[in-house]
């Protein structure tokens, strides 16, 4: 999917610490070592800090509003499982065929964001703090919104059955941002979170058509686009 390299561990290991050899004091974020890092700094970072403050009210004024409107409570569980499955779904798709993907039109970069530049260079610098987050909220949120006034807007919409769905899309997005910081930037000693930091570096530093889930990383082995399985496929290609 790349059309520019991507670094690759030297010896066929990966990197788990997402250490990448740029020295600390080019980085633009707090000084202290990957490993003192803890939950608090996710508050003091701005940009971590602003994804609590954007993110959380928002989700809390779309579950507000879907109670006032009612909702019974298989109905919230059907929908707190949409959402979740939908924004998963989105991130995987996004990263996988826009993240990665360098159009030589003006017009379809414009139209993407050029966010595959942005993302390739966060491949070529991935320890780096400040790319290790998006720092550019607002067209998150103004999809977000327009989704919400859509489901407003159309009344054959269930609309609190919407509300709850898309707030807890919020919440996703919000938490994946925090796991992907926390994959570059922090220890991640949980054996969980160790899982979901040692899935991404696989995809930094082995292979970058690989592993493209971050948070919910079942969509790679549901599109057998985990690295083994990827690595599976490349093998028996190169044997003929």
């Amino acid at each position: 999917m790349t059309t520019g390299p991507t670094p690759k561990a030297q010896h066929g290991t990966p990197r788990l610490r997402g250490a990448a050899p740029q020295a600390a004091a080019a980085r633009p974020g707090p000084a202290q070592s990957t490993r003192s890092r803890g939950v608090r700094d996710l508050l003091v970072y701005p940009k971590t800090r602003k994804l609590f403050l954007i993110w959380v009210p928002f989700a809390a004024l779309h579950f507000a509003a879907a109670g006032w409107l009612g909702l019974p409570l298989w109905a919230v569980l059907l929908a707190i499982i949409t959402g979740v499955l939908g924004y998963s779904l989105i991130e995987y798709c996004a990263h996988r065929w826009v993240y990665h993907w360098e159009p030589r039109n003006r017009y379809l970069r414009m139209l993407t964001g050029d966010l595959a530049r942005k993302h390739i260079g966060h491949h070529h610098n991935p320890s780096e703090y400040g790319g290790s987050i998006n720092g550019n909220q607002w067209p998150i949120v103004a999809f977000a919104l327009f989704l919400s006034a859509s489901s407003i807007a159309w009344p054959f919409y269930p609309t609190a059955f919407c509300l709850v769905a898309i707030g807890v899309g919020g919440l996703n997005y919000m938490i994946q941002e925090y796991v992907h910081f926390g994959t570059h930037q922090m220890p991640m000693t949980n054996r969980i979170l160790a899982i979901q930091k040692r899935h991404h570096m696989l995809h930094h530093y082995r292979d970058d058509e690989s592993n493209f889930g971050l948070f919910w990383p079942f969509w790679d082995y549901v599109f057998r686009t985990d690295f083994n399985s990827v690595q599976r496929r490349k093998a028996r290609a190169a044997a003929g």
